[in-house]
């Protein structure tokens, strides 16, 4: 379990039925994959590395591209691209399917992967129902049911609930095979990519406050509002960058005629300790590119000598990218496969989906789209 006043993520896996919604609850708040997206977005080398990894997946697309799949204009391309990003994220997606009278595939369209959730299993064990709802916190807001991804199904679907009321059904696709639900990527280091976070916030407010100390400052108590304001005034425009300082003002009794005794400023906080910084982030960093399997000098480009020799060991880095998602990248082409089988485009049946890889081997070069 990892939190901070940004984000609360529990990324234990019971398994815990939420009956007020009717769904398994995805994280003990039922709240993992909206803040894993906060989290990676909040990340700069997290993003980076989820940014890498969907490029990688999505490769160089497909061939067969010339087809439109839903009322949004989609081509299979679009739908992949999507689908990887999500994959990047969460390492799952989830793709919604309509259907005509015939039992026929007629769109296709990603649905945002946070807002899909699990219901009960049916008498024989299997989740055959899908919840879906834009915020999950919001009590007021009532999850839409549909009917798990399933072929064979779905004439009698239609038959159940006419086709003018048919939703349709939902494909949900998860690369952690064991639990409800997927893992993260940088599910092992979310603490990490916190901490990173907050090293962030913390540089940026030091520069906001001119690398300055917070102060307090006690005087004695002002005869009325508006010479305390004008003193407060003084005050901050003297300290820090724009005018902005870390300053608590504080008024107290004091009896002394001695000015030197009527205020009184101490300094508050730590000093910046650039060394302390950069080896902490850099640590930090590089445990979170670890996760994602990727070589930290290819995210972070700041090793010189990985261009010499005609970029040899930067093509091996991205080739080890490549052979770290190839599974996943396989997985996805056998749902995109099975997802234009049955559709009422004939040509779509009947094409070719396999993914271009991003990077090609030769014996000189790597060729990258």
């Amino acid at each position: 379990m990892a939190s901070s006043n940004f984000i609360h993520i529990d990324n234990t896996t019971p398994k815990e039925y939420n009956k007020r919604k009717d769904v398994f609850n995805f994280g003990s708040d039922n709240d993992y994959p909206t803040n894993i997206k906060k989290l990676i977005n909040s990340s700069v080398t997290a993003k980076s590395c989820a940014n890498l990894v969907g490029s990688f997946l999505y490769g160089k697309g497909f061939d067969n591209n010339g087809f439109y799949i839903n009322r949004d204009g989609d081509t299979p391309n679009k739908l992949l691209r999507k689908a990887t990003v999500d994959a990047s994220y969460y390492n799952g997606f989830a793709i919604h399917i309509g259907y005509n009278a015939l039992g026929e595939k007629t769109t296709f369209k990603v649905i945002p992967f946070e807002w899909v959730r699990k219901c009960q299993e049916d008498n024989n064990g299997y989740i055959s129902k899908l919840k879906v709802s834009k915020d999950w916190a919001d009590r007021k807001v009532e999850p839409i049911e549909y009917d798990i991804y399933n072929p064979n199904q779905v004439l009698n679907q239609i038959n159940r609930d006419t086709i003018e009321n048919y939703k349709g059904q939902i494909l949900y696709v998860s690369f952690s095979y064991q639990d409800i639900y997927p893992k993260s990527w940088i599910d092992p280091v979310i603490d990490d990519c916190i901490s990173e976070w907050k090293s962030s916030v913390y540089k940026k407010n030091l520069i906001t406050k001119g690398f300055m100390k917070n102060s307090i400052v006690v005087t004695k108590e002002f005869d009325n509002e508006k010479s305390k304001a004008n003193f407060q005034s003084g005050m901050k425009s003297q300290l820090g960058a724009d005018g902005v300082g870390g300053i608590n003002h504080y008024e107290a009794e004091l009896d002394s005629d001695d000015l030197s005794q009527e205020v009184f400023i101490q300094e508050v906080g730590t000093d910046l300790n650039d060394q302390l910084f950069a080896y902490t982030d850099k640590n930090v960093s590089d445990k979170i590119c670890i996760a994602y399997g990727i070589s930290p000098s290819l995210i972070k480009n700041d090793d010189n000598s990985l261009f010499s020799g005609g970029g040899e060991a930067i093509q091996q880095m991205m080739l080890n990218v490549q052979f770290r998602v190839d599974n996943v990248k396989r997985d996805i082409e056998d749902c995109f496969k099975d997802l234009f089988t049955g559709t009422v485009n004939s040509e779509l049946n009947n094409a070719e989906f396999v993914i271009n890889p991003l990077v090609v081997k030769t014996e000189a070069i790597t060729k990258i789209n």
